[in-house]
């Protein structure tokens, strides 16, 4: 599973591997280095390391762009964000994708909502 939220400890044991994904698309010289911040993020929420979540950084947002999750928020923040998802992956393939509809709510990407 591969989350862009905050992403809580995995409850069921078919899960092998959950991510938890920070974007960024601001321009490199006006934000924070987002591998810093993705490590103390993880370092926060899992010190001891023990419940399987991998933090990544995608600095550019090139993961997002991709997959085509990024929402417009110049506005108010100054750059493009990553909508709130998860995606399940068995043996290499997408099972299913759970996208936020407000892109940024909990309603549908949390894990109890999308491991059932």
């Amino acid at each position: 599973m591969v989350s862009s939220s905050a992403c809580p400890r995995p409850s069921r044991p078919l899960v092998l591997r959950a991510m938890c994904l920070a974007t960024s698309t601001t321009p490199r010289s006006a934000r924070p280095d987002k591998s810093s911040s993705t490590k103390a993020w993880g370092d926060q929420l899992d010190p001891t390391k023990l419940s399987g979540i991998r933090f990544l950084a995608d600095p550019t947002g090139a993961f997002t762009k991709a997959l085509d999750l990024g929402f417009d928020v110049i506005p108010v923040f100054g750059n493009t964000r990553s909508k709130r998802y998860a995606i399940v992956v068995e043996d290499g393939k997408v099972k299913s994708v759970h996208v936020e509809p407000d892109n940024t709510g909990t309603d549908v990407s949390m894990a109890d909502k999308v491991l059932g």
